[in-house]
């Protein structure tokens, strides 16, 4: 099973060139997901995956798994940040 959630969150990065774009919302879509092979994911994810994203127009992304959650033990996050809701809309959906 697959979710995905949509939260808008307040933005701070040394990345930023000025303090206009530090203080700028962005938005944050996840997906949560069972992963079978998670070592074979996370090299997809390095050798590929995470420029692929990033060149659609995501500013961050970011995998974590669950280790103790109960019924979400196991499970796999990845976060993927843009600049704003259209972004974030046209992102998930080249995903």
């Amino acid at each position: 099973m697959t979710v995905l959630i949509c939260i808008t969150v307040s933005h701070i990065t040394n990345q930023c060139d000025s303090q206009e774009q530090r203080n700028k919302m962005t938005v944050l879509t996840i997906a949560i997901t069972s992963v079978d092979d998670i070592a074979g994911f996370v090299e997809g994810s390095n050798s590929f995956g995470k420029q692929a994203v990033l060149d659609m127009g995501c500013l961050h992304t970011q995998i974590s798994q669950t280790i103790m959650g109960g019924e979400m033990v196991g499970m796999t996050g990845i976060s993927f940040e843009w600049s704003d809701m259209d972004a974030a809309i046209a992102g998930s959906a080249a995903v």
